[in-house]
């Protein structure tokens, strides 16, 4: 009994894949950074610049998240 064996084109003969989704993944961060940058929480190259803390996630703050 033998085995059928089916052709496969090599990797090198094939071209790059298009991924369809790339344009609007950059889209979307591109839109994140813009709104990041407007609510000054981030800089022009995007390090951290706000780092204060909600009052009702503060220590002391006695809120219950049930957890």
């Amino acid at each position: 009994m033998g085995m059928k064996v089916f052709p496969f084109p090599l990797a090198e003969k094939q071209g790059p894949s298009v991924d369809p989704w790339y344009p609007m993944a950059v889209g979307n961060a591109k839109k994140a950074y813009l709104e990041l940058l407007e609510k000054g929480i981030i800089d022009k190259d995007g390090n951290r610049i706000r780092t204060d803390t909600p009052p009702d996630m503060e220590e002391d703050s006695g809120c219950d998240f049930g957890g």
